[in-house]
């Protein structure tokens, strides 16, 4: 379905259901965000990167205004709620200070509904291991989806960016298998050299081997 919505360009990517504290401080986005809480309707956020403006955004809701400041300007809480294409960006829109767009809503496959595969599993656990983080950064695998972990397996802002334009989950997981199965080996370096920087200078309790000569 193509509609009309207000642009909010970020240069962050935000994903679907992902929640999103913004400090809202230019007059446009002040008026947007107004508008937004008398219309109860929704905009978009999308990226903008190297003086351009992505071709894909996210759809948000307005979840509430937080605070707003005797200047007018606002804490708002947000959350992403779907994926749509930019068909026809509109750099000015009468009455309006802000940028509009006719977009696309691109619709979503989830085949198996919030729920991460056994083999991606392993290696975000993997990845906690290699970190050395004790608590677990996720509760339950079955109750999640790519959108929910890519911010935490060190994706570039390009890489996010291709994530979301992705429309299929099993294809979305597949790209972060694929990035950290790639990455892991580099990551556990990297962390075995900062050990042994930290190291550097300290007292170490090494145990020597007992040799036989038989």
């Amino acid at each position: 379905m193509q509609k009309f919505m207000p642009l909010f360009p970020l240069g962050i990517v935000v994903f679907p259901g992902e929640n999103l504290n913004l400090h809202i401080f230019e007059k446009r986005y002040i008026q947007l965000i107004n508008e937004i809480q008398e219309s109860k309707k929704k905009f978009a956020i999308p990226l903008y990167l190297k003086n351009n403006l992505a071709e894909y955004a996210t759809e948000v809701e307005l979840l509430s205004i937080e605070k707003k400041y005797d200047d007018g300007k606002l804490d708002v809480k947000t959350k992403g709620t779907g994926v749509v294409r930019i068909l026809h960006f509109m750099e000015t829109i009468e009455g309006k200070p802000y940028h509009g767009a006719i977009v696309q809503e691109v619709e979503q496959l989830y085949p198996e509904l919030n729920k991460i595969n056994a083999l991606l599993a392993k290696l975000l656990e993997k990845l906690k291991d290699t970190l050395g983080i004790e608590k677990p950064i996720f509760k339950d695998f079955n109750n999640i989806n790519s959108f929910d972990i890519a911010h935490y397996v060190g994706f570039s802002i390009e890489d996010k960016y291709h994530l979301l334009t992705i429309a299929d989950e099993k294809a979305r997981q597949n790209m972060i298998y694929q990035h950290l199965e790639k990455t892991l080996p580099t990551i556990k370096e990297n962390v075995e050299l900062i050990n042994r920087i930290k190291m550097n200078g300290h007292f170490r309790n090494e145990i020597p081997p007992t040799i036989s000569s038989k």
